[in-house]
């Protein structure tokens, strides 16, 4: 089998493959000047070509005789034959972020292909999602610490990392509609109501933020589960750590109670913090998160 990521630029529009077999010469990127210039209505929008089929309809294709398909123009020059074709959009929040194909598959491609590969895409358009995100997030920080008005103009960009969630939210609901294992879609809808209470954390976050401008931000002292803490925040990141490939260890010493005191809801944010980094910088081995008792030493005067 062949196969390639496409992923589209969000300014200009371009189509960059991110080849993952020798199934092209080179890159293959569209010039945005011919979409202007011509519309194709066998691929159905202005990407033209098979490949340019499901980014315009955003529905996956399959199609087992390519040079038959009203579409097909031809391969440039490099491009090994094409005995059948499959192309899956990537999306999040309705718009096509570009697609996985794949190509000459000895049994041809079917259903089941379809939705294993549908799957691949939910979690490669939440992580471009998420990193998109991130990058704008990024830049408005960087903005706000060279203005004056930097609070404020921080607390307004902060509503792009909302995304992040409403991604997970989709993503988590399209799963779960893809599999009729009862098992799975509980653990689906399971993660769909975490991403649901992180994207009220965000909000909250917002919320101090404006606190600790006006000085009324005050530490809550509260009764918590550590364990069911760590459940929350393992079935957050799991999604992030499965993707990567990196397994999630959550080690809780015995000796640790399991009723505390104190703001869990800071905590958990501290956490997700050096989660979210740790998943994100490691490329092999695991993440771990330990907790362990640590004795306090009160000294006293004579």
């Amino acid at each position: 089998e062949h196969g390639n990521v496409g992923v589209v630029d969000e300014i200009t529009g371009n189509l960059a493959s991110l080849t993952l077999s020798e199934m092209m010469a080179e890159k293959c990127a569209m010039n945005p000047q011919d979409r202007k210039l011509e519309f194709c209505p066998e691929a159905g929008g202005f990407y033209p070509r098979l490949w340019g089929v499901t980014l315009n309809t955003g529905k996956p294709l399959v199609v087992d005789a390519p040079a038959l398909h009203p579409a097909f123009r031809g391969l440039p020059d490099g491009h090994v034959p094409l005995d059948n074709f499959m192309s899956v959009p990537v999306m999040t929040e309705g718009a096509v972020l570009g697609q996985i194909a794949l190509a000459n598959s000895p049994r041809g491609f079917d259903e089941s292909d379809v939705r294993a590969v549908s799957r691949m895409a939910v979690l490669f358009g939440l992580a471009i999602g998420r990193r998109r995100a991130e990058d704008e997030l990024h830049r408005a920080s960087r903005l706000a610490d060279a203005a004056n008005e930097a609070k404020t103009q921080f607390l307004a960009n902060m509503s792009h990392e909302l995304r992040t969630p409403i991604n997970g939210i989709m993503g988590m609901v399209q799963l779960a509609l893809s599999d009729d294992l009862p098992d799975e879609q509980r653990e689906y809808w399971e993660i769909t109501r975490e991403s649901s209470g992180r994207l009220i954390q965000i909000v909250d976050t917002l919320l101090e933020l404006a606190s600790i401008e006006a000085g009324a931000l005050e530490p809550v002292q509260r009764a918590f589960s550590l364990h069911g803490l760590m459940d929350s925040l393992n079935r957050t990141h799991a999604v992030a750590a499965a993707f990567k490939g990196l397994p999630l260890v959550f080690d809780l010493a015995a000796s640790v109670p399991d009723r505390l005191v104190g703001d869990d809801f800071r905590l958990r944010q501290v956490l997700n913090i050096l989660l979210g980094n740790a998943l994100r910088h490691t490329q092999a081995g695991s993440v771990r998160v330990a907790v362990r008792e640590h004795a306090i030493v009160e000294s006293k005067p004579d």
